[in-house]
C-alpha cells in the first residue's frame, strides 16, 4: 500500500502532541517524507527538546507556520518549570523554576503590561527523518489567538503520543487538521521506540517480530 500511496503523490506526514492546557490538538506537520522518498521501511526520530518562538498569525488549515518574532527558536526546557516571556518581538527571555509553568512542562507568557494582539506560540522540536540530520521544525503552530493575553499563561505539558498519516499537500511546517488518509496515533508514553506496520487493507497495527 505504502508504493500506492507514493504512486498517488502522497506524502508520509507525522504530528505531536505538545499538551496544550486548552484544547490540545496536533495541528502542525513535525516532518514529512515526500512522495516517492519514503519505502517499505521508514524512521522518524527526535529527543525531548523544545524551542519556542511567537506569531501573529492565527491559525489557516492548509497553511504554513510562519513566525513573528526576528530570533532564531530559543530553547525551553521540561525539566526546570521553564516559562517562555514575549516582551516585543524582538526581545525575550525564559524564567526557569517558576509556578506558571506546569510539572514537566513549560508555559508561553506576554510581558506584563505588554499589548501584543494576536500574540501566541510556535513550538519546535528537532526531529529527523530516516538516518538524516535533526531539522528544527514546528510541532505546534498557532492557535485562533485572543485579542490580548497580556499577562496570562499558556501551558504546555508534551505528550509522548504522535499521529501518523498521510495527505498530499500538506509538508513539514502546515498547519492540518483534516484530511488525514490512513490517520493513526500511537502512544509512546510507556515504550517510547516503536515500529508499526499499515497493511495492504489500510489497517496500522504494532510490528511483530
Amino acid at each position: 500500500i505504502l508504493t500506492a500511496l507514493s504512486s498517488d503523490q502522497y506524502n508520509l506526514c507525522i504530528q505531536k502532541y505538545t499538551g496544550q492546557s486548552t484544547g490540545d490538538v496536533a495541528n502542525v506537520v513535525a516532518a514529512s517524507m515526500a512522495a516517492g522518498d519514503y519505502s517499505g521501511e521508514n524512521q522518524f526520530s527526535w529527543t525531548d527538546q523544545y524551542q519556542f518562538a511567537a506569531t501573529q498569525q492565527a491559525y489557516q488549515e492548509g497553511g504554513y507556520v510562519i513566525q513573528a518574532t526576528t530570533w532564531p527558536p530559543a530553547n525551553i526546557s521540561t525539566t526546570t518549570q521553564d516559562v517562555f516571556v514575549l516582551n516585543s518581538w524582538s526581545d525575550y527571555s525564559v524564567q526557569h523554576n517558576s509556578a506558571d509553568a506546569p510539572p514537566n512542562g513549560f508555559a508561553f507568557n506576554i510581558g506584563s503590561n505588554i499589548a501584543l494582539p494576536g500574540a501566541s506560540a510556535i513550538i519546535y522540536l528537532n526531529i529527523a527523518t530516516g538516518s538524516g540530520s535533526p531539522v528544527t521544525s514546528p510541532c505546534k503552530s498557532p492557535t485562533i489567538p485572543s485579542e490580548d493575553i497580556s499577562g496570562s499563561s499558556n501551558q504546555f505539558t508534551p505528550r509522548d503520543q504522535v499521529v501518523v498519516f498521510f495527505n498530499k499537500s500538506a509538508t513539514t511546517g502546515s498547519m492540518i487538521t483534516e484530511s488525514k488518509a490512513y490517520s493513526q496515533i500511537i502512544d509512546l508514553t510507556e515504550t517510547h521506540t516503536q515500529t508499526w506496520q499499515l497493511s495492504n487493507q489500510g489497517i496500522w497495527a504494532p510490528a511483530t517480530a
